[in-house]
């Protein structure tokens, strides 16, 4: 079962993180249109009708990316749940065939006590958006 504490904690790193990537996209998305002054000059009207295109494709992906992610953390926080109440005391973190170097870190330190924190600061996989490890009983 999800705790609140968890729940409470993961929502605030997700609000956190979405607020770090609106920044930055933001900036990039009106560097990429306004640029530095020089160029092709484009009329105010073609600048919105950019910078809304931008925004709506940056927008789905990034919906998608954020559900599949909480999607992701939920499940794996619920089979931690289930090993626990099955008796499990030691589980693997298995690395998707293309981890970074923070999910490979997490598999290098397995098996671990299926309380203890993993090297990336997590309890369970996902360790960052996209991620597509998981843990398995030792």
């Amino acid at each position: 079962m999800i705790s609140l504490a968890n729940f409470a904690s993961r929502a605030s790193e997700v609000v956190a993180g979405i607020i770090e990537q609106i920044k930055d996209r933001v900036a990039g998305i009106i560097d990429a249109i306004f640029g530095d002054g020089e160029g092709e000059e484009i009329s105010d009207a073609e600048k919105q009708a950019q910078a809304e295109t931008e925004f709506d494709a940056w927008g789905e992906e990034y919906a998608d990316m954020v559900g599949q992610t909480e999607v992701c953390a939920a499940v794996e926080e619920e089979v931690v749940h289930q090993m626990q109440q099955a008796g499990v005391e030691e589980i693997y973190w298995l690395a998707e065939p293309d981890a970074c170097d923070r999910c490979l870190a997490n598999a290098d330190a397995s098996p671990l006590p299926i309380d203890q924190l993993w090297p990336s600061g997590d309890t369970a996989p996902p360790a960052h958006p996209r991620c597509r490890c998981t843990i398995a009983p030792a």
